[in-house]
């Protein structure tokens, strides 16, 4: 258990380095056993995510080694068709190997993945579009369990744009015998980064991004090397943070062509964002007064991401005005709002799916739980302009998506810091 202690904070300033994006690495660590070859990925974030799926990967039989945002992959044994909940139970993205390990090996059982409580995820979209692959696939006593003995090139209508689902279908269908044609995927950036990803490796992928993709089967995949972009969401847990304390700050790394629709709110709440000249990354500047959206919704890509709302609305719950905040992605994304209602913000819960949230000048310093990553990081903005201090206990979630949030604000001029909790109640202060 970890104490993330945060007093007030004005006047934010400097620049950072966004960490590569955790929702593209690891599509692409599942995609690097398509090859018996040397994979190298750079900018890969030293988040626990990233831990898990490497101590996945080593249980396949990899070698892998991580240190100082490189990662390789050496995959050439990979022998073990059996994942069991001991590497699925942490992070639901380990349900992409069902993809890659049929793309692989022809066969797989994968115990159903875990992850934050945010709400169901069914996977009878993954289900049902690798069937069309030619796959005989059910689930059985929690387990998903699938084999073939030939990939075969298929049409595949997704009735909604599951990024997993999307995910999978392309890794197993890159190696199957003919054409793939996916009709309404997922368009997000990390469908293109994967695309982009396994094309360095000899696949042939069209589409990613649009609404069809085409995929043309080939016999093997080879080794490659390839950099990750900047996380679109960490970016904007900072500029969230810019936002309620007020400053200048430069998000270096980071594609703003990946982030119109998170920069368009924003800058309706009152901020400039402006992107740098000559490279990617953006200037960021707020005078601390915000300006609340009357209404907002999270929806698939290139509308705004579910993943950028819990901070969205700690920023709001600051504004001057009302907001009306609608999930239309996942149906439990809220429980870190009662969190937030400690402190004092004025959100009421409408049904499953929409908040109302009530802007105040000021809210008060308490003791609060993160309930999952995202939620984590809106405890985080709202502790940076709250009177007093803000403890927030954190079982791991925030870690999961954050190299160290505490190192990267504090580096901003936060007021923050870190202790880590023992089994004995020793604190250990970072």
């Amino acid at each position: 258990m970890k104490k993330i202690l945060i007093s007030k904070t004005t006047g934010l300033k400097g620049s950072i380095k966004i960490q590569g994006g955790k929702n593209a690495v690891l599509p692409i660590l599942a995609a690097s056993i398509l090859t018996e070859d040397k994979i190298r990925i750079n900018n890969c974030p030293d988040i626990e995510d990233v831990r898990q799926t490497i101590k996945l990967l080593k249980m396949l039989g990899c070698k892998v080694f991580f240190m100082n945002g490189m990662v390789e992959v050496y995959p050439k044994k990979v022998e073990d068709t059996r994942i069991s909940s001991e590497y699925t139970k942490n992070t639901r993205s380990s349900i992409l190997f069902l993809g890659a390990m049929l793309g692989r090996l022809k066969r797989i059982v994968i115990t159903k993945p875990g992850g934050c409580k945010i709400g169901e995820r069914p996977y009878d979209l993954h289900i049902k579009g690798i069937s069309k692959l030619g796959v005989e696939i059910f689930e059985k006593y929690g387990d998903i369990i699938a084999y073939t003995d030939e990939l075969k090139g298929g049409k595949i209508n997704l009735s909604f744009p599951s990024v997993g689902a999307t995910e999978n279908i392309m890794l197993a269908a890159v190696c199957a015998n003919g054409k793939t044609v996916i009709r309404n995927p997922a368009r997000e950036p990390e469908i293109s980064e994967l695309a982009a990803f396994l094309n360095s490796m000899g696949a042939k992928i069209r589409g990613a991004g649009s609404e069809i993709i085409t995929i043309e089967g080939v016999e093997r995949l080879h080794g490659t090397e390839y950099t990750v972009c900047g996380d679109r969401i960490v970016a904007a847990t900072y500029i969230s943070a810019v936002a309620v304390c007020s400053g200048k700050i430069k998000l270096l790394g980071v594609n703003p062509s990946y982030m119109e629709e998170v920069i368009k709110n924003f800058r309706q709440m009152g901020m400039s964002i402006k992107q740098l000249s000559g490279e990617k990354g953006l200037v960021c500047k707020s005078k601390g007064n915000i300006k609340n959206i009357s209404y907002m919704e999270t929806s698939p890509y290139p509308m705004l991401p579910t993943d950028v709302q819990p901070v969205m609305v700690a920023v709001m719950a600051y504004g001057n005005g009302v907001s009306r905040v609608k999930e239309k992605i996942f149906e439990n994304r809220f429980a870190y709002a009662d969190e937030l209602k400690k402190l004092g913000a004025d959100i009421n819960i409408k049904g499953k799916d929409t908040l109302i949230i009530y802007g105040r000048e000021k809210l008060k310093g308490c003791q609060v739980k993160a309930m999952d990553l995202r939620g984590g990081a809106a405890l985080v903005i709202a502790g940076l302009k709250a009177e007093g201090e803000t403890v927030i206990l954190d079982d791991g979630y925030i870690d999961r998506g954050y190299e160290n949030i505490v190192r990267d604000l504090k580096g901003l001029g936060a007021d923050i810091r870190e202790e880590e909790i023992s089994e004995d109640g020793e604190r250990n202060e970072k």
